[in-house]
């Protein structure tokens, strides 16, 4: 049943970063059968790098172990945020990212973690249950890497920019990517400010 939910769950959040956060703390580690399911984990050399370069950039001064960046062998743009503390992102956002935008989505998904960390609700896959709470969720996580950006002295555009290339790529009319524009229509609003 476990392995169920995740599946299905998991392939609604493949379609981009509009659901990206796996927040059931029963499923507090990713499972091996989900990771090889997702295409493995990366052990090209032009990838991980790029990837692991930003993770630096972006936990520097953290004093959190239990982060842990891994990158899954499949072509979409997606990144996930497990409550153990392991950041996946997918080759495919790798490949299709700049350096500071991949420094932006790893920013947003510890945003998802240390939202859980404060916050007391009933755990659960965040984005998923309803649209504005899942806005809600997702703009929290998104000022969270910007505020992570800013520290790193990396601008919040890299963020915007991010989440526009993601946009791009995603299927005309499916409910993600209308979430995806509203996001980028509250940091615009946000940075213009």
């Amino acid at each position: 049943m476990r392995h169920a939910l995740l599946l299905i769950l998991g392939l609604a959040v493949l379609v981009g970063l509009g659901g990206c956060h796996l927040g059931a703390k029963r499923l507090a580690r990713a499972p091996e059968r989900w990771i090889q399911e997702q295409g493995g984990i990366v052990a090209d050399v032009d990838v991980a790098p790029r990837a692991r370069v930003a993770w630096q950039a972006v936990t520097r001064e953290r004093r959190e172990p239990r982060l842990r960046l891994r990158v899954l062998a499949a072509p979409s743009l997606s990144a996930f945020a497990w409550p153990s503390g392991e950041i996946f992102l997918t080759s495919g956002l790798v490949d299709a990212l700049d350096d500071d935008e991949i420094t932006a989505a790893l920013a947003h998904e510890i945003g998802h973690l240390e939202a859980e960390a404060l916050s007391s609700a009933a755990p659960g896959f965040a984005g998923l249950a309803s649209r504005a709470g899942s806005l809600a969720a997702e703009h929290r996580a998104d000022l969270f890497g910007l505020d992570l950006l800013e520290a790193r002295r990396i601008p919040g555009q890299a963020m915007v920019d991010m989440l526009r290339k993601v946009h791009a790529r995603m299927v005309p009319g499916c409910a993600t990517r209308a979430a995806l524009e509203d996001r980028i229509r509250l940091l615009e609003a946000t940075a213009s400010r």
